[in-house]
């Protein structure tokens, strides 16, 4: 017997005794369980065009309401509320204190509070993220041609360039699309590398 065939007849030997696994890392068996990550397709552009919108519309907004009172079921799960309307948020004015436990990623050593302020809905409580109210359609378009000038001066677009990004958000706003997303839309068009007019 050559030393080769002897080392892997004493590795099958070991393999059968052990109380230990010795399979492949890997597996042949995997589960459709997430692995830490998000199992969604992830699109950065998308994901991007969508925060700038979101971020351009909650800065020229009046108004920035709470999601909870106003899209969730009264009395469903932990709501408080007693009927769905429109309860406008606090100013960003609250700290929340840090994380500190370790199933949520904290240190054990943390402490203090959290630097950014958030808001509040002042009537139940709920600490959220805004909603934005889609405006009337001129309100809108007045925005939206604000931010088509802007992209005119900094991306050097053409007339015919701003005038069809300018159609496109009245079509979508026309068609019942909500005003972050028709934003998004064209921060996506104005940002790819396709061209804007064949």
């Amino acid at each position: 017997m050559s030393v080769q065939e002897n080392i892997e007849q004493q590795r099958a030997a070991a393999l059968e005794d052990s109380p230990y696994r010795r399979d492949s890392w890997v597996g042949e068996d995997e589960t459709d369980r997430p692995r830490g990550h998000d199992p969604a397709e992830f699109d950065y552009h998308a994901e991007r065009a969508a925060h700038v919108a979101h971020q351009y519309l909650k800065e020229t907004s009046q108004r920035l309401l709470c999601p909870i009172t106003l899209n969730a079921d009264p009395g469903a799960d932990e709501s408080i509320h007693d009927a769905n309307h429109a309860v406008e948020l606090s100013e960003p004015e609250v700290h929340l204190p840090l994380q500190t436990s370790e199933e949520y990623g904290g240190k054990p050593l943390e402490y203090g509070q959290n630097p950014n302020r958030v808001r509040y809905n002042p009537e139940y409580g709920y600490i959220v993220g805004p909603q934005i109210p889609d405006r009337p359609t001129p309100q809108f378009m007045s925005v939206l041609d604000d931010l088509l000038e802007h992209w005119r001066d900094e991306l050097d677009l053409r007339d015919g360039e701003v005038d069809k990004l300018r159609r496109d958000g009245h079509r979508l706003k026309q068609t019942g699309e909500r005003d972050v997303t028709i934003v998004a839309t064209l921060v996506e068009d104005v940002t790819s590398d396709e061209p804007l007019i064949e």
